[in-house]
């Protein structure tokens, strides 16, 4: 036989996990994690004693909007 079959090999697909934390390693998005972080910590130390329950939401709200991005991207992969 002087040819060989014509079939690919077949693509090993990779876990959810090794997805997600590809979609985490985004620029713009550690952008946003270290940005949500800082927020928390300022809001934090210069919130007024009656303030203080309330200084975090900010910054929990875009770790919230960065996880569900990185989900929808990872799912989408997937």
């Amino acid at each position: 036989m002087v040819f060989t079959s014509n079939e690919k090999p077949p693509v090993e697909s990779k876990s959810f996990c090794t997805l997600l934390f590809d979609a985490l390693s985004d620029f713009i998005l550690k952008i946003l994690m270290v940005a949500a972080v800082v927020s928390i910590i300022i809001e934090v130390a210069t919130a007024d004693s009656h303030e203080i329950a309330y200084a975090w939401i900010e910054g929990v709200a875009i770790l919230v909007a960065v996880m569900v991005c990185s989900m929808v991207t990872a799912v989408n992969d997937y």
